[in-house]
């Protein structure tokens, strides 16, 4: 597997949950402790100008639909976000079927973007 076969996962890490605690870098931190290095290429982002939807993440591959993603806890979501990295690798286009996508992702989507507007 070569470094663009990996899921790119990033993380906004100035995401706060507006009482002063930084829920996003809390996030990161915790994610980087359950990431697999060899499958997810995991990054810290400053902003993605999406404060009211704090926790957000991207998950993207060549070639594949990038997904925004908020309103995670890093408490219980990062199961379920891990699970839907798995299966978006497997997914030939970056759309698994919904039925195949938590929760997280079902309720949380921000945004997709087609590969064309991304590469």
């Amino acid at each position: 597997m070569t470094i663009d076969d990996k899921v790119d996962l990033q993380v906004c890490v100035t995401c706060s949950d507006g009482g002063g605690q930084n829920v996003g870098a809390d996030f990161y931190t915790t994610l980087t402790e359950q990431v697999d290095s060899k499958k997810i290429n995991l990054r810290s982002v400053e902003c993605f100008s999406v404060c009211k939807r704090p926790c957000t993440v991207t998950v993207s591959q060549p070639g594949k639909w990038l997904y925004m993603i908020g309103d995670l806890n890093a408490d219980k979501d990062i199961p379920d976000l891990l699970e839907y990295v798995r299966v978006y690798a497997q997914s030939a286009n970056g759309r698994p079927p919904i039925s195949e996508r938590p929760e997280i992702v079902q309720k949380g989507t921000i945004s997709r973007l087609p590969p064309d507007l991304k590469e």
